[in-house]
């Protein structure tokens, strides 16, 4: 039962610590196609004929999709005006991305601004829609959306399952390992395993602080 308890706390604590580094990331790595580290975007489509396009962008431990209708990049690529904005899907995690959410966004005539987050929290440039005039726009060059910041809460499978369990694995061997080697320390500098008493000139091998070692010590004695 003990066991058991030590492994639903490693668990608990590994969750934890997932979430904490997909939102690090989320505050840390930015993902934009400004971004001098960013790879160059290629703009690919869904679908034959194209139902949607969209475009990703990567980073370690970040990722973002932006998506619109195939009608819609018919009219940007022609010069015309988007009747629906472009929808965001954003991601974080290390080494696997496991959290995510969606930013919806809204066009006016000269920019285009995140508006609304699904399934994460909103920190930064999430505008109100009240403050945009809606209507067609063109999709700018440097869509405002780009700057939003967001945590994702939405979890993505296997990698959310795979980070805890990564995390938990960690914190077993560090939880295992640490005890083992400040014993090899201690033995090592003569001192007691059990308590770090100096046992250097101490006849027998128990020590005489802790009792660490006696009763294999007795044993050895009669024999």
């Amino acid at each position: 039962m003990r066991r058991l308890g030590v492994i639903l706390v490693l668990l608990l604590v590994a969750v934890l610590a997932n979430i904490i580094n997909a939102w690090s990331c989320a505050l840390l790595v930015a993902v934009h196609e400004d971004d001098p580290d960013s790879p160059a975007i290629a703009v690919q489509s869904v679908g034959n004929p194209p139902e949607a396009y969209f475009y990703e962008m990567r980073r370690a431990g970040a990722f973002r999709r932006v998506e619109w209708e195939a009608m819609e990049w018919g009219a940007l690529s022609g010069g015309g005006e988007v009747d629906d904005p472009p929808v965001v899907e954003d991601a974080r995690g290390l080494p696997m991305l496991s959290l995510s959410c969606r930013i919806h966004t809204m066009s006016d005539t000269a920019d285009c601004y995140a508006v609304e987050v699904e399934g994460g929290i909103g920190i930064a440039n999430i505008h109100d829609p009240a403050t945009i005039a809606p209507g067609p726009g063109m999709l700018p060059q440097n869509p405002d959306f780009y700057s939003a910041l967001v945590l994702p809460c939405r979890p993505m499978w296997p990698g959310f399952v795979i980070n805890t369990l990564i995390y938990a694995a960690v914190l077993w061997l560090l939880l295992r390992g640490l005890p083992a080697v400040r014993r090899a320390v201690r033995a090592f500098n003569g001192r007691c395993t059990n308590c770090g008493y100096d046992l250097r000139g101490t006849p027998g091998t128990a020590c005489p602080e802790c009792g660490w070692g006696r009763a294999a010590w007795r044993s050895a004695s009669r024999a």
